[in-house]
């Protein structure tokens, strides 16, 4: 049976949800790649069904590719924190690992992975106080995308998760002004910060492997559940 997006198979006891996926077509990748940033994170573009009322039709996603974007990034802080991080949790898992060399990859945490985890768990405080704060909330996509294009500027890589934080913080910041000065003004005085958008009034955050997704579309109706507010920072830093 078809739920919306979602092909369920049910079994005896057990469902399996599928989301169903062809290869995005050629020509629309063609497109992708004269409006995208990142034109060569398109070629792993795939088409999934949208429900419609009581139709489908196809959408673009690029799931592959968004994770390329983001390792491309992460790699070299997940460098920088692997030994130190390791370490760590050799000293608090002596029952389970022998030497650093045995523990997998997959428990490794960079500092933007942290940060990241830090503002999803402001981000789920923060909200929990709505009556409706689960419908409302900055999705995680969100939050992934704005701390990895924020932290891609960051002056060095060799750092902590607190002092990315804190640089995170900063720039959240500067885009909370945005919030409060026309467009041109924004774009004057800080031509460099992109990563938020505001064009006609419309909130826009790309995703970085699909130039037709506007990841803050939930912005345009629900302006709550923007993350960069003022007091959502200062609730932040004290978590």
């Amino acid at each position: 049976m078809f739920h919306r997006q979602i092909c369920r198979i049910r079994g005896i006891g057990f469902s399996i949800d599928i989301v169903p996926a062809v290869d995005e077509n050629d020509e629309n990748k063609n497109q992708l790649r004269l409006k995208s940033n990142n034109p060569n994170l398109i070629d792993t573009a795939i088409a999934i069904p949208k429900h419609c009322e009581k139709s489908y039709s196809w959408i673009t996603n690029n799931p592959r590719g968004y994770r390329t974007w983001f390792e491309d990034i992460n790699k070299p802080f997940n460098d920088f924190s692997r030994m130190q991080y390791r370490g760590m949790l050799l000293q608090e898992n002596k029952s389970l690992y022998a030497s650093v060399e045995e523990i997998p990859e997959g428990l490794e945490r960079s500092a933007i992975q942290r940060v990241i985890q830090i503002l999803k768990y402001h981000r789920d405080v923060y909200y929990s106080k709505f009556k409706n704060g689960d419908d409302i909330k900055p999705i995680s996509a969100i939050i992934n995308t704005i701390v990895t294009h924020i932290s891609s500027s960051a002056l060095t890589t060799n750092i902590s998760a607190f002092d990315l934080l804190d640089y995170v913080l900063s720039e959240f910041a500067t885009y909370a002004e945005h919030q409060f000065l026309t467009e041109a003004k924004f774009a004057e005085q800080y031509h460099d910060k992109n990563v938020i958008d505001r064009k006609n009034g419309k909130w826009i955050i790309e995703n970085p492997a699909n130039p037709e997704d506007n990841l803050a579309d939930k912005w345009n109706q629900n302006p709550i559940s923007q993350i960069i507010s003022s007091g959502g920072q200062r609730l932040c830093r004290k978590i």
